[in-house]
């Protein structure tokens, strides 16, 4: 829908069009994105014009918990119970930075 809007606003060289008691007007904006280079060389760039606040370590946690969830599932030897904290057992230095969470949620399925 966007695309389709955009090109009317260019093929009639209107600024904005009003109908129906509403405006429709085209909002630039300017995204800054790298450049030909990954995050990391485009972060080392931004550090190195003295830019160092828009640079900050992040770490993705859908992937940090489906490596949670895989040591739990493997914690639960013989039959046993999953232990949810079988991450903080196996990298001691994560203790007291990252808590292992237990959320439940309803799910629904076609039986």
């Amino acid at each position: 829908m966007q695309e389709r809007l955009l090109s009317i606003f260019e093929k009639r060289g209107d600024e904005k069009i009003t109908r129906h008691g509403m405006t429709l007007y085209v909002r630039r904006e300017l995204w800054l994105y790298p450049d030909g280079v990954d995050k990391a060389a485009a972060g080392a760039a931004l550090k190195d014009a003295d830019l160092d606040d828009f640079v900050k370590e992040d770490f993705n946690i859908a992937s940090l918990s489906a490596y949670g969830r895989e040591l739990e599932r493997e914690s639960a030897v013989d039959g046993g119970m999953p232990d949810p904290e079988a991450i903080l057992k196996k990298h001691p230095q994560l203790l007291g930075k990252i808590k292992p969470t237990e959320k439940h949620k309803v799910v629904i399925v076609k039986s």
